[in-house]
C-alpha cells in the first residue's frame, strides 16, 4: 500500500474495514469514558465523540457496496443544495467534533447525475477525515460550482493546513483522507465522473465533477444564494 492508498477494489474495501474497526474501538472507548464520567458536561462530551466517530465509520461503510458491485453509469439524480444542507446539519450536529465550513456556490445549481445518499457519505468522509481533530486544525472550504460548457458540478473541498507555506508535492493528500479520495475515484467513475486533486499553497484542493443530469436552469430552482445559513457556517461571497 503506498503513500496515497491502496487502488484495487479488494484492497480498498479492506483498508476501509479496518479503518472502520479503527473507528468503533474509538468508540468503544469513548463510551466508557462516558459510563465514567460523573458530570453531566463530562457524559455530553463523550457522547458527542461516540457520534463522530460512529458518523465517520458509516461515511466510509457507505462505499463499500459500489465499490465491491460497481454498476453502470447512474441514473439518479442529485440536488446539490439539498446534498450541501444534508451535509452541513450533519456536520452541525456533531457539536465541536467536525471542523467550520465556510461555504460558497453559485445561486443556480442543476442537479447532478449521482446517488445522493452515497454522494453525502463520499463528502462526509472527505470533510471530518480520518484523523483527530486538532486545536490548530482550520475550516474546511466547501463549494459548488457548475459548469455550463461542460456539463458539469463541482464539488470543491478544499483542506488548508497549519504552519505550511509552501506548495505540497502532486502526490501528497490531505492528511486522513486517502481511502475517501481513492474510493471517490471509483465511485465518481460510474456516474461517469471524475476526481482531481490540486495542491496549493498552504492545503489541497479536491474537485468532485459530476455530469449534469439534465440542462442548466434559466432561473434559479433548488439552489438559491439566499438560503437560510445554517447556523454557525460562514459564506464567502
Amino acid at each position: 500500500m503506498s503513500g496515497l492508498g491502496p487502488r484495487a477494489p479488494a484492497d480498498l474495501v479492506l483498508a476501509i474495514c479496518h479503518q472502520v474497526g479503527n473507528h468503533l474501538a474509538a468508540a468503544r472507548l469513548s463510551a466508557y469514558w462516558a459510563a465514567q464520567a460523573r458530570g453531566r458536561g463530562e457524559r455530553l462530551q463523550a457522547s458527542r465523540a461516540v457520534e463522530a466517530v460512529t458518523t465517520q465509520a458509516a461515511a466510509l461503510l457507505a462505499q463499500v457496496r459500489p465499490l465491491l458491485a460497481p454498476s453502470r453509469r447512474s441514473r439518479a439524480r442529485a440536488s446539490p443544495a439539498s446534498v450541501l444542507e444534508a451535509l452541513v446539519q450533519e456536520i452541525e450536529s456533531l457539536s465541536g467534533f467536525g471542523p467550520e465550513l465556510i461555504l460558497r456556490r453559485a445561486p443556480r445549481v442543476p442537479d447532478v447525475s449521482a446517488d445522493p445518499a452515497l454522494l453525502h457519505a463520499l463528502l462526509l468522509a472527505l470533510v471530518l477525515r480520518t484523523e483527530e481533530r486538532s486545536e490548530e486544525s482550520r475550516p474546511v472550504r466547501l463549494s459548488i460550482v457548475p459548469d455550463a460548457r461542460a456539463r458539469r458540478v463541482a464539488f470543491v473541498v478544499e483542506h488548508r493546513e497549519p504552519g505550511e507555506a509552501r506548495r505540497k508535492p502532486s502526490s501528497e493528500l490531505p492528511p486522513g483522507t486517502a481511502l475517501a479520495v481513492r474510493a471517490a475515484e471509483r465511485v465518481l467513475r460510474q456516474w461517469g465522473g471524475r476526481l482531481v486533486v490540486r495542491p496549493r499553497r498552504g492545503g489541497t484542493r479536491l474537485e468532485l465533477l459530476l455530469p449534469l443530469a439534465g440542462p442548466m436552469p434559466g432561473r434559479a430552482a433548488s439552489a438559491r444564494g439566499s438560503a437560510r445559513r445554517p447556523r454557525g457556517v460562514r459564506r464567502r461571497p
